[in-house]
């Protein structure tokens, strides 16, 4: 993991792209959370409070005191546990009178605000101070006491920007507060809000004093016993975020909440290094050479977590020494087994979060698939990693690179492959021009539990490659015959050809399908193939590329072929809705992949669509269609489970003869039908039959000759054993397209 963020370390450098972010200890407060803003005055008691929304609390900075501690305590943001006021186990008439009260006030949406204050009144006078434990008196110390002590030294020098920090710092070092006492003035200002509050804040106020009082699936009646012990039950673990501000700032100086006082206490900290001398332990190295620089200096002894899009603090290194005999027999304890200098570890951090932070989603990062499952909560659900690409020599590239490599249309009426990724492939090209040895670095950052994560995919692609593997790669999702799929939600009826994503190679085939009688074809998520494996097939070369596109090819046919069957039969009947539109999008995107494997072994649609397993499958499907007339003109339009092609699917795909010899013996009563019915119903529309007849004379007069009056099959024609080649062409007959030009059809309608 070092080495390949040493890669991306040394590439944004040799760019010379300014890549520094904030001090690893000063950190977002909260993530799309509302935060309670707490003034307190000048003996360090709370004097009034400020809720804000969503967008302005992601603006908010903190401290963090120990970066490589996820429970850390941090300032001037901390939790509090909620609701703030008690119940009591036994409630008073009186108690239980006011809970219904402000129960049924918050539920009324026309309720005035003073009717909600006075009822939150009388409610808190009834309730009772809320007790914390230990564990919980000692966090809000270190985070009250402890840290402001901590930053005064530093920020005793900063100039007059910082003069209010400075000033909260001082108030709340010299006047030691306990959490009942603290969160007790916080709670009567949350009753009697000063200031004019709409009905929503008043709400979330109450819901911080109380916690919800009315909920779904509540059982016990309000204000009774058992009430109050399945309310302590639902308000298990609730936190507030409170954010201490000065209630008397200094308007000539930066507020504490505002972002660039941390941007300054950052370049504080950054200056005087925490404010603490390197000091020999017996955990490791104070002081050496940096195993990536070659300089002597402060070696990291914990690496700083950043917090990366959708996996959360990620610690790039990792190593259990204390477990590695092999290396403490040499007395390589942590860090000294493995040196890495402070600067370093910093730009390691610094280079995560230039490429992996939210803001990067889709341009340098996106989460994807892994193929690997666990279960949560009785669900089995799929992992995910942080794909992150780069251009080697232009990290700063600004197109959405990521969505090229991890990209995803979750459904028809979302842009495919081909469509999002036109202007990042002519940005590319545009760049090879300046750059032709331009390359792109494709990690993947996984997580493996909540302590674990690592890279799980490092690769290096060069651009060309990349281009030419993308033409190749739409060109050949168009490597067969049409294969039309009505989506409702469309905007085209039909999608014919989609082209699907590199990494569809591995969540189509990650997909195992299953008939279920009640519910129709279920999947549930096995892994066979990984990212890696997608991402051979999509750019690779030679043997290996076409080794893992036959192997993909033999995976997504034994895990697809029974609902690609049930597709040819939907495509039959018209019942589209007889599957599901995610069912259907998904055999979309596998007749895509069906065609491009076919191109990647070799197999072009101008020479398969005239060979005898393709011809196969189209007769197959006719007969579907034939069956199915004779069904809707001499059953009333009533139709049997399966129709006779699509019964012999399956048999077709291991034993194309005996498939076929079956077929020739139960199609001739349909063919005698066909040639010479006539329809005498003016209100049912006829004609298509004669077309299919037709059509179906001439497919099977490839295969069966009539001598005498007998049938004969001609064997020879077709494959005793099916390869995965032979299967995947049988596929593409029996599904594609067999109706004439829509003039024809008319035509035939007509007749």
């Amino acid at each position: 993991m070092l080495n390949e963020l040493a890669i991306a370390t040394k590439g944004l450098k040799d760019a010379k792209i300014p890549f520094a972010a904030p001090n690893p200890h000063i950190q977002p407060a909260v993530k799309n959370r509302r935060v309670v803003i707490v003034r307190v005055a000048a003996d360090g008691k709370p004097a009034s409070l400020e809720l804000t929304s969503k967008e302005q609390s992601s603006r908010l900075l903190r401290f963090v005191l120990n970066t490589a501690d996820q429970a850390s305590p941090t300032f001037p943001c901390f939790n509090v546990p909620v609701p703030l006021r008690c119940l009591g186990a036994d409630p008073s008439p009186e108690l239980a009178a006011a809970l219904k009260r402000l129960a049924e006030l918050q539920k009324k949406k026309g309720a005035s605000i003073p009717d909600l204050v006075q009822a939150a009144r009388s409610l808190f006078d009834l309730s009772e101070v809320r007790s914390f434990s230990d564990r919980e008196t000692d966090r809000f110390r270190r985070c009250i006491e402890e840290i402001p002590h901590e930053l005064k030294a530093i920020v005793a020098t900063a100039g007059t920007e910082l003069m209010n920090l400075r000033h909260l710092v001082d108030i709340l070092s010299a006047s030691p507060h306990s959490l009942t006492d603290f969160t007790d003035h916080v709670a009567r200002l949350l009753v009697n809000p000063m200031g004019d509050f709409a009905r929503d804040e008043l709400l979330f106020f109450q819901g911080l004093l109380f916690g919800p009082l009315d909920w779904r699936g509540r059982e016990a009646e309000i204000g009774s016993p058992a009430y109050v012990t399945e309310k302590f039950a639902k308000d298990e673990g609730s936190r507030a975020v409170l954010y201490i501000e000065l209630a008397q700032a200094n308007s000539t100086a930066l507020a504490v909440s505002h972002p660039k006082t941390w941007e300054r206490l950052g370049e504080l900290l950054d200056v005087s290094d925490g404010g603490e001398e390197p000091k020999e332990d017996r955990d490791g190295l104070s002081q050496g050479i940096c195993a990536f620089s070659g300089e002597f200096g402060d070696l990291e002894k914990a690496f700083s977590p950043p917090k990366l899009a959708r996996l959360g603090p990620f610690k790039p290194f990792s190593l259990n020494t204390t477990e590695s005999k092999c290396l403490l027999r040499y007395g390589l304890r942590k860090n000294a087994s493995f040196p890495v200098g402070k600067r370093v570890a910093r730009d390691f951090y610094n280079v995560l979060l230039y490429l992996g932070s939210e803001r990067q989603l889709g341009v340098s990062c996106k989460p994807v698939k892994n193929g690997r499952v666990r279960r949560i909560q009785g669900r089995t659900v799929e992992e995910e990693d942080l794909l992150v690409a780069y251009l080697e020599q232009a990290p700063n590239f600004s197109e959405n690179l990521a969505e090229l490599f991890g990209g995803e249309a979750p459904s028809p009426t979302d842009a495919d492959f081909a469509a999002r990724t036109k202007p990042v492939l002519e940005a590319l090209k545009g760049k090879l021009t300046e750059m032709p040895d331009l390359s792109v670095r494709v990690l993947a950052l996984c997580s493996l539990n909540e302590g674990q994560k690592q890279i799980s995919l490092h690769r290096q692609f060069r651009v060309q490659d990349i281009v030419r593997a993308a033409t190749s790669w739409e060109k050949g999702a168009e490597n067969g015959p049409p294969v039309s799929i009505r989506f409702e939600r469309s905007t085209a009826d039909l999608k014919i050809f989609p082209v699907p994503d590199p990494l569809d190679v591995a969540r189509v085939i990650n997909q195992v399908w299953a008939a279920d009688p009640e519910q129709g074809f279920r999947s549930k998520p096995q892994r066979a193939v990984m990212n890696a494996d997608a991402f051979d097939v999509f750019i690779g070369q030679g043997a290996l590329a076409g080794e893992k596109a036959r192997d993909c090819l033999t995976t997504l046919l034994a895990r697809t072929s029974v609902m690609l069957g049930a597709l040819g039969a939907v495509k039959t009947s018209r019942e589209w809705r007889t599957l599901s539109e995610s069912v259907r999008w998904h055999c979309a995107k596998t007749i895509a992949l069906v065609r491009i494997f076919l191109q990647q072994l070799g197999q072009t649609k101008d020479t398969f669509m005239k060979e005898p397993v393709y011809h196969l499958g189209q007769l197959l499907a006719l007969a579907d269609s034939l069956h199915q007339q004779y069904c809707e003109h001499v059953r009333g339009g009533k139709a049997p489970t399966q129709l006779i092609g699509n019964a012999l699917f399956s048999t077709a795909l291991e034993q194309p003869v005996f498939a076929l010899a079956r077929l020739a013996e139960r199609l001739p009563p349909y063919q005698a039908w066909a040639k010479n019915f006539k329809n005498t119903d003016p209100n049912v529309k006829s004609g298509w039959e004669k077309v299919v007849l037709r059509l179906l004379r001439e497919r099977a007069s490839r295969f069966i000759e009539d001598v005498d009056g007998t049938f004969r099959i001609r064997a020879d024609e077709l494959p005793q054993r099916m390869t995965d080649l032979d299967k995947a062409k049988l596929l593409l007959g029996y599904l594609a397209d067999s109706y004439e030009p829509e003039t024809e059809k008319s035509n035939a309608q007509k007749q």
